[in-house]
């Protein structure tokens, strides 16, 4: 502790930095994982898409003949 009853991590600002990078690190495993669920529900639109599009293909070929 220094002079003064206040301990040198919180007068050098040491505490608030390890603080804001352990709360950045936090925020880029969310962000991570958000962007990875965002990537599957892209992909299940992707697999949605092409079977609707399969199905009125099938429709149509159907309805022709």
């Amino acid at each position: 502790m220094s002079k003064g009853g206040i301990p040198l991590e919180d007068w050098s600002g040491a505490r608030a930095t390890n603080e804001l990078h352990q709360t950045m690190r936090e925020f880029v495993e969310a962000s991570n994982r958000s962007s990875r669920r965002m990537l599957q529900l892209t992909w299940a639109i992707v697999v949605l898409t092409v079977a609707m599009l399969s199905a009125v293909v099938v429709q149509i070929v159907f309805a022709f003949h």
